[in-house]
């Protein structure tokens, strides 16, 4: 007796605050469902894949299914129980198993009693499992079997080599493919390096590069430019954390432009080393690559060395780091760090200071977070510094985490503010632009031959298809045209037009330098001390505070002891260099 079609809904449900913040009001693909379709054995399960991305579609009474796949990160889960509370009661009888990244990590917490509502809460890397876990879905649904009545928590057998990794799901692809900017390709997974407050590195088998086929990742190029899409983002954890297979993907990139004569732009993430591969860098401007997101953290090497972020030192400064780097034309999106127990009490201005010098354009501070799993959330759990996320008062709008911080909580929300009205300051982007085309002159730069990764008409499009993109827009344009930051408007235009014969490609600068400075405006301005949740340690701190005995065990971490040892090395060296004694 054959089944009924059954309709498998993935669900993508971000926590829409977090999300205006994290893509500045953008959309871009849930690749996760892409990937994971693509493993699924529609016709022998005899089911119908489609997706529903809230960020696109509010007609959630109407969705229709019987099996929903859930995804996400932690700051979604108030969104997700939503989501799933509204599609249960409207489907009667279905099934809800949610994966992820969020999964993970509450396992890593002791956290998972949060995700009860399930039915099934699979942990780890579901690609190659997915089809078992469909299939004992369908016959728990069709009442054929109860094998998984009892094992709620489904744990992966093991890791997915990405090297047996297949093409998205082209027919999910197309259907859903306009809603979103450019698209997404997975191209690795890990990273060798060894930060402390890092959970990439903790993932079984993660600390090292698992790399994609070149060639399916030139497939997918292929497809996508075939279908029109010009904007790519090259999804990973760090492109060069291998940088032979690195490379090898760029002559790869460059021979698909010259065969096929496609010209599209990437967005993806590196660390600073990249500053050490001259030749790697100028190939990655000839292939098309624009923007690239980097973990700076902290202008402290105290801050870095405590955190193991050893890769961010070097001769040169980290300032001149990032000079080097953004001279052949790269804009770098820089992650910031602030809470780290070796910032100084100067470090929102030594913040500020630092993007200002080096011109970064993007630069995106916020409060150090002990992700579970990790060695700083070992330490912190040890030291005591731990604080329950539920202690917040719900309000997505407050700067909140999970961490008792050594700088005085006082301090810290005076700096936010002082930090948050800078970062709005239309003199201080000015200047920021300025140091950037300044830096063009060195000789590096390579002009791109097509329109950057920041399409400002793709990026209109697609906002004004939102309510909450439409609002967003409002809000930059409404503080845009003020008068006190209007003039920094039209002398910023000037300036990267009166850099025209260096730079031909002038306006992509100036539309992403606009771009990013009118997100900080939405993100920080009018940022009051009320509105910051944080916590710091009352008395006078002692070394056991920060290095609480016990952190030099290994915690059972699933990578080479030696490299454990010598990320706990760097941090307790750090740390005691400044907490040998009580410190005010």
């Amino acid at each position: 007796m054959s089944l009924p079609r059954t309709k498998v809904v993935m669900v993508h449900a971000p926590d829409p605050v977090f999300t205006i913040i994290a893509d500045f009001g953008n959309r871009f693909m849930p690749v996760w469902s892409y990937t994971l379709a693509a493993m699924i054995d529609k016709k022998n399960l005899n089911v119908e894949v489609s997706l529903f991305d809230t960020r696109v579609s509010d007609d959630i009474k109407n969705i229709e299914g019987e099996i929903f796949l859930y995804s996400g990160i932690n700051q979604d889960l108030q969104r997700i129980l939503e989501v799933y509370q509204i599609l249960n009661d409207n489907n009667p009888g279905s099934l809800h198993i949610i994966g992820g990244p969020i999964c993970w990590s509450y396992d890593k917490a002791n956290e998972l009693y949060l995700l009860d509502a399930f039915d099934y809460i699979f942990i780890g890397d579901g690609e190659e499992e997915i089809n078992e876990l469909l299939k004992l879905a369908i016959d728990k649904i069709n009442n054929v079997s109860d094998k998984i009545v009892d094992n709620k928590i489904i744990r992966a057998k093991g890791r997915f080599d990405l090297s047996n990794a297949v093409t998205m799901d082209r027919e999910l692809v197309h259907r859903y493919l306009d809603n979103y900017y450019g698209a997404v390709i997975e191209i690795s997974r890990g990273c060798p390096f060894l930060c402390e407050f890092c959970d990439i590195r903790i993932l079984n088998d993660n600390n090292r590069s698992h790399n994609k086929n070149v060639d399916l990742i030139i497939e997918e190029l292929d497809f996508f430019y075939k279908a029109g899409i010009r904007q790519i983002i090259l999804a990973c954890d760090n492109m060069i954390g291998d940088h032979k297979w690195a490379e090898e993907l760029v002559d790869a990139i460059l021979k698909w432009r010259e065969e096929s004569g496609g010209k599209v732009v990437f967005y993806t993430w590196v660390t600073l080393t990249i500053s050490r591969f001259e030749g790697l860098m100028k190939k990655m401007r000839l292939a098309g690559f624009d923007l690239l997101f980097i973990g700076v953290e902290s202008f402290s090497n105290n801050s870095l060395l405590e955190t193991a972020k050893l890769q961010n030192i070097s001769n040169l400064g980290i300032v001149d780091t990032i000079k080097s780097i953004q001279s052949y034309g790269f804009i770098i999106v820089a992650g910031m760090i602030i809470g780290f127990d070796s910032d100084s009490l100067d470090v929102f201005e030594e913040t500020t200071t630092g993007l200002l010098d080096s011109g970064v354009l993007s630069g995106d501070p916020g409060m150090l977070y002990a992700l579970p799993g990790t060695p700083l959330y070992y330490r912190m759990k040890l030291a005591k510094r731990l604080r329950p996320i539920s202690e917040s008062d719900g309000s997505r709008q407050k700067l909140h985490t999970n961490m008792i911080y050594v700088l005085p909580s006082e301090l810290l929300k005076k700096g936010w503010v002082e930090l948050s009205n800078t970062l709005t300051l239309g003199s201080y982007n000015y200047s920021r632009l300025k140091n950037y085309l300044d830096n063009l002159n060195s000789g590096n730069y390579i002009k791109l031959d097509s329109p950057g990764f920041g399409n400002i008409f793709l990026f209109l499009k697609l906002v004004l298809e939102s309510k909450v993109g439409r609002s967003q827009l409002y809000k930059r344009a409404y503080n845009l045209l003020k008068f006190e930051n209007f003039k920094y408007v039209l002398k910023a235009f000037f300036l990267c037009f009166s850099r025209r014969k260096v730079v031909p490609d002038y306006f992509r600068y100036f539309s992403f330098w606009l771009f990013s400075w009118s997100s900080a405006i939405v993100r920080y301005k009018g940022i009051k001390e009320s509105d910051i949740d944080i916590l710091s340690l009352d008395r006078e701190i002692v070394l056991e505070d920060v290095l609480p005995y016990g952190y030099e065990d290994l915690n059972n971490e699933e990578i080479s002891e030696s490299k454990t040892i010598a990320q706990r090395r760097s941090t307790i060296k750090s740390l005691q260099k400044i907490f040998s004694k009580p410190v005010d």
